[in-house]
């Protein structure tokens, strides 16, 4: 039988992460959890919806930086004017 809620160490086992990631995780409160007193523990749907959702918008940033890195690649689609933010030097 599954256990409902999590420690540390069992994220650390399903996951992969170091342990020190793991708690750093828990104490920041990027992963949602339960606490009571020292103990903490993450209900395993939470950790499975913070996974989901961790990975859905690191996909939306690469997403992101794919069309970024496009429109650097082409530097004709830049508009005349636009460029580096640069001044023109005077001759």
């Amino acid at each position: 039988m599954e256990k409902l809620l999590l420690d540390a160490k069992d994220i650390q086992v399903l996951t992969g992460w170091g342990l020190s990631k793991v708690r750093s995780l828990l104490r920041s409160g990027s992963i949602p959890c339960l606490k009571n007193g020292r103990h903490v523990r993450v209900p395993r749907t939470h950790l499975e919806d913070w996974i989901a959702n961790e990975v859905e918008r690191t996909s939306h940033q690469s997403d992101q930086l794919k069309e970024v890195k496009r429109r650097i690649a082409k530097p004709e689609a830049l508009e005349v004017g636009q460029g580096r933010g640069r001044r023109p030097t005077k001759a």
